[in-house]
């Protein structure tokens, strides 16, 4: 069953239709304001982390854990990406730009076709060189906080589903 987005009222909350069809509040206001909810609903979320470095990616992971998401990897290059996106279930991924030598393109591009949303954290401030799928994606400058994380991961869901 597809999930649909409502909205009720110019300050009232989001929601969204489960897999099961039930109605649950999202706690994301238009004004920008969030409850401690709000991280509730990223809960059993499957999130890849593709990112090369290791100490970001465990990170990342434990800010992941923490909003009690499943973390998938980290995958720490592009071969670990494509196969962790073929071969697990992910509601979601978050990219770093560069996973070592290669672009993240070829994961961005196998994620953009199975309808799976994307953000791209990166610590580059101009992506112009990069393919229009990565600049259209939604971005996550690095260094990042946790509230960023939960900020950008709820509206890429929110804007997917």
């Amino acid at each position: 069953m597809s999930r649909k987005l409502h909205r009720l009222g110019a300050l009232g909350p989001r929601t969204a239709r489960g897999k099961s069809g039930e109605m649950r509040q999202r706690e994301i206001w238009t004004d920008g304001t969030m409850s401690r909810n709000t991280q509730n609903s990223l809960r059993g979320r499957r999130v890849l982390v593709a990112e090369d470095e290791f100490l970001i990616g465990k990170l990342i992971g434990r800010m992941l854990q923490h909003l009690e998401c499943t973390v998938v990897g980290p995958a720490h290059n592009l071969p670990e990406a494509l196969q962790a996106i073929r071969t697990n279930d992910i509601d979601a991924a978050l990219l770093d730009v560069q996973l070592g030598d290669a672009d993240v393109y070829p994961a961005a591009k196998e994620l953009d076709r199975r309808n799976i949303p994307f953000v791209v954290a990166t610590g580059y401030r101009d992506l112009d060189r990069s393919p229009q799928l990565l600049r259209d994606a939604p971005r996550l400058t690095k260094p990042f906080n946790e509230q960023q994380l939960v900020d950008i991961l709820t509206s890429t869901f929110v804007r997917r589903h």
